[in-house]
């Protein structure tokens, strides 16, 4: 999970686990890394370096020895809560899907459990449009990669000298939601 302090979103979160009795250092989740040099496999079990991490989840797919897991910081959620920190939660467009006709009660559950706001991403989405538009008026740039997706946009930050030609302009729907949220919020 990506955290937003001080206006600044830090990726070096742990999103991925390795637990290194399990790991037989088969690679097969180096083979199936889409960028390969967040992963270590010099030493006795494969290491993440979770700054190159791009989040993709392509490890936890095919590790057949349950040696790779998703890192779950619900707890240090809760524990905010409960130290009546001000949480507002910017929720993704798939959770209408997951929770099948149920996003209200979602949203109140939220709020019931102390989060101080809930709001939906896709306004961020709207505002990442108009500056993308705004961007291509001007011809400043030939092209522009406007992807939603935390994955990719990782990756193409991560690691800019693979994608010189495209780029991602530094506004981006979520992190523009945030600010929005924010400067109602504050």
């Amino acid at each position: 999970m990506a955290t937003l302090n001080n206006n600044h979103i830090d990726k070096s979160t742990p999103i991925v686990g390795v637990d290194k009795n399990k790991c037989r250092n088969c690679h097969t989740c180096i083979t199936t890394c889409p960028v390969k040099y967040c992963n270590d496999g010099s030493g006795e079990y494969v290491k993440v370096n979770h700054s190159l991490c791009i989040g993709c989840g392509s490890c936890l797919a095919v590790c057949t020895h349950n040696a790779r897991y998703p890192i779950d910081d619900s707890d240090s959620f809760i524990e905010d809560l409960k130290k009546n920190k001000k949480i507002i939660v910017i929720v993704a467009p798939a959770a209408a899907a997951s929770f099948n006709n149920k996003l209200l009660q979602l949203n109140s559950w939220l709020k019931s459990i102390g989060v101080t706001a809930v709001f939906d991403v896709s306004f961020g989405a709207e505002l990442c449009t108009k500056s993308y538009v705004e961007l291509l008026s001007k011809k400043s740039q030939k092209s522009i990669i406007c992807q939603p997706c935390p994955a990719i946009v990782n990756y193409i930050e991560i690691y800019p000298n693979r994608n010189k030609k495209q780029k991602i302009p530094e506004k981006k729907h979520v992190k523009l939601r945030a600010e929005h949220v924010r400067i109602k919020h504050a």
